[in-house]
């Protein structure tokens, strides 16, 4: 290695460690010893500035003298593009300074003659520079030299075209005025500043509340259906949009706060009248024996079966249940018993002595005593006098009346004949009441046993009222399922008849049937208030005949809803025929013996549907539902030509016996159209409804007929011919005379 250098050599290592070896790297080391070679440095000269000598004793030494590849002067090199000097530190690279960008400031003019306040290397760009200027609204500002857009933000007063006032940047306002002045064909031309006004709109809807959202989102919803928007300058609009009527942004979002049966207030969003929602809150339904209903208030529950607490010295003991309406009379007379603070109790007899925070004119809090109590003399609890004046009545809320507001307040009135304080039952009304509230909160009224007679009539009544709610939906639920089925049946024809879709038909058929016989068994229970009435009765008939007889007029039965009862057998008919032609389909796959299967068949479901009718006929009679004894009658007569439109598609593959067995049953079914159109009739061709009722009956006959599409004109004819004497005479008499 020592004989391959040319020009000269750097051995780096320890001669300590080289002279003590027996190699010749020790003689060598000796030698240069001796010479003065050897040295504790590295001597490095700068090939720009050879003046310069570093001595390296270390590597970290080399990046302080040579950061750049050479050395720590400055390069002070003459920049060939822009002539000033190269600001690095002696470099070994770029000696050319092709790719050097000169950081020196920037010595050009830009166009509007300031000076470029960038690098002399960059691109010159935008002028930085700090000016005034005068904006085309008139306004100064101190802008940056090359700012030519921007929008001044001086706050200014505008009048929107709702007529509410405003404020504006300077250039919204100059744009808003613009945007007056010029006509547009169509809302959605209008730039969104028009409709930038933040203020309510505060115009009363139509269910009183007022309009909370942005008054600028209503005008362009109000304005949307205008029809002259291009008849002049947007300004023109302003005074129209006074005149007509405010379409708002949205639906209104305030709380409806409608008194629902139930007592509670509706919490659903403002609605139109009629569609507030069930009540989802948990049943309001309180009494004496503090037990807790587990069923939301939207659900019908069962009256409480314990024995009734409400008694007195006076006037005994009632005799029912706790949720049954009471047999026993009030009692007028003031309460004897002392409250746990000591002082007299102002209730009446009979009641619980209610709490002295609510109730003592001495004990009470300050909100209670400066309650009204007599809504006649405007009274309050404080200047209530117990000895003289008239007892309490202390609600579930903790609020207080004078015993003849509460009696009027409660309608005590349904329930009893007060004369002259003599009391005596009096048989309860039927139909929907309204479960009162305390005139100071509002809260339902549960809970006063001398009002149990009243309050638990309108529970069970509610009850009720539920129960039939819930059935109706269950019943629109079904009716959802009977179209769709009716409707993918009617859609089969000749080709889909296989056996796999009539299958799958059958199942959904079994599905139907398995609904319906829960929805008749649920119509037709004994809902929660009959069974209150049954509670009532069994107590009675557990005491001696004598009393029995004397108190079970003043009980009333509640009845099941009729109209739901006929609803539901109104499906119950609908039904009938699409389960009899897909019967008749599954009979085409077997193939033999069709014919008498189908006659069979055929007249097993003709009597199943005068079954029914005559059944619900007398429903329908019993509790005088005219509409829906006629609206049942309709669907009877289309079930029956429904039948005849199978018997139709039968008899064109069938012999002659098979044909006329068809035929009989086929005018056993006519005459059961007259007999329904006769019903109709009975029920409308009363006194000067006599033409609009034979023009109802024709009206609807040809409409059964002509839906029967797989009849022939032939036989349309002959559903007229076979009808009874009387109907072809009112047929006559309509053309002749209307």
């Amino acid at each position: 290695m020592l004989s391959r250098a040319k020009l000269g050599m750097y051995i780096f290592g320890s001669k300590e460690t080289l002279s003590n070896s027996d190699t010749l790297f020790a003689r060598c080391a000796d030698l240069m010893q001796k010479r003065g070679l050897c040295a504790n440095y590295l001597p490095l000269m700068c090939q720009q500035h050879p003046s310069t000598n570093m001595d390296i004793t270390k590597a970290s030494e080399l990046h302080k003298l040579s950061p750049e590849g050479g050395c720590n002067l400055a390069c002070l090199h003459k920049l060939p593009r822009c002539g000033h000097i190269c600001r690095r530190s002696c470099h070994s690279d770029d000696r050319s300074h092709e790719a050097y960008i000169c950081r020196s400031e920037c010595n050009r003019l830009l166009s509007c003659n300031h000076p470029c306040e960038g690098f002399c290397g960059d691109q010159c760009g935008k002028c930085r520079r700090i000016v005034r200027k005068v904006l085309p609204c008139g306004h100064e500002k101190y802008l940056e030299c090359s700012n030519i857009t921007y929008e001044c933000d001086v706050r200014s007063a505008v009048t929107y075209l709702c007529g509410h006032k405003g404020i504006q940047s300077c250039h919204d306002a100059i744009a808003l005025e613009a945007a007056y002045a010029t006509t547009y064909t169509s809302v959605t031309e209008i730039p969104e500043l028009v409709w930038s006004c933040k203020d309510k709109c505060a115009v009363s809807r139509v269910c009183t509340h007022h309009c909370e959202e942005k008054c600028g989102s209503c005008i362009r919803a109000t304005l949307a259906l205008c029809q002259d928007l291009g008849n002049g300058p947007l300004r023109n609009m302003i005074d129209v949009i006074s005149k007509i009527e405010r379409t708002h942004f949205s639906p209104c979002r305030e709380p409806c706060e409608r008194l629902l049966l139930c007592g509670n207030r509706c919490a659903a969003f403002c609605h139109s009248a009629g569609e507030c929602p069930p009540c989802s809150k948990p049943c309001a339904v309180k009494c004496a024996h503090k037990s807790k209903c587990p069923v939301k208030c939207l659900d019908s529950c069962a009256s409480c079966s314990e024995s009734c607490v409400w008694s007195c010295p006076h006037q005994g003991e009632c005799c029912l249940p706790c949720g049954s309406p009471c047999i026993r009379l009030p009692c007028d007379l003031k309460c004897s018993k002392k409250l746990s603070c000591g002082h007299p109790c102002p209730s009446v007899c009979g009641e619980k002595c209610p709490s002295p925070a609510t109730s003592c004119t001495q004990c009470a809090k300050e909100m209670y005593l400066n309650q009204v109590i007599d809504f006649v003399e405007l009274t309050s609890l404080r200047e209530y006098d117990v000895e003289h004046d008239q007892p309490l009545i202390t609600f579930p809320c903790g609020h207080s009346t004078v015993l003849e507001s509460a009696d009027q307040i409660v309608q005590l009135h349904l329930g009893y004949n007060n004369n002259e304080g003599q009391y005596s039952l009096i048989a309860l009304p039927n139909g929907p009441m309204q479960t009162p509230q305390c005139p100071a909160c509002k809260a339902p009224i549960t809970d006063v046993q001398r009002y149990g007679r009243v309050l638990n009539h309108i529970s069970a009544e509610l009850n009720s009222r539920k129960f039939g709610i819930k059935i109706a939906r269950s019943i629109r639920a079904f009716h959802t399922k009977v179209s769709s089925f009716r409707k993918d049946l009617g859609e089969l024809d000749e080709n889909s008849k296989t056996r796999p879709i009539l299958e799958a038909m059958k199942m959904h058929v079994q599905g139907i049937t398995v609904d319906m016989k829960s929805l008749i068994a649920k119509a037709c229970s004994a809902h929660p208030a009959q069974r209150t009435y049954e509670k009532s009765m069994a107590a009675l008939l557990r005491m001696n005949k004598e009393f029995e007889d004397g108190a079970k007029f003043f009980i009333l039965q509640y009845e099941p809803n009729s109209q739901i009862l006929l609803e539901v057998r109104k499906l119950q008919i609908e039904c009938i025929a699409p389960i009899f032609r897909l019967n008749y389909f599954e009979l085409l796959l077997k193939k033999r013996g069709i014919q008498k299967k189908f006659l069979l068949y055929f007249s097993k479901t003709i009597k199943q549907i005068e079954n029914l009718a005559t059944e619900y006929q007398a429903i329908a009679l019993k509790s005088h539902c005219k509409k829906k004894h006629i609206e049942l009658m309709y669907s009877v007569a289309h079930a029956y030509l429904q039948l005849v439109e199978v018997s139709v598609l039968v008899k064109k593959n069938s012999d002659a016996d098979s044909k006329r067995g068809c035929n009989e049953l086929e005018k056993t079914c006519y005459n059961n159209v007259v007999s329904a159109c006769d019903t109709i009739g009975a029920m409308t061709l009363l006194g000067d409804e006599y033409r609009s009722g034979v023009g109802l009956i024709r009206k609807q006959v040809e409409s059964l007929i002509s839906d029967s599409e797989q009849l022939t004109d032939a036989e349309r004819k002959m559903i007229f011919d076979a009808m009874a004497p009387e109907i072809g005479m009112r047929f006559c008499l309509l053309q002749d005379n209307c």
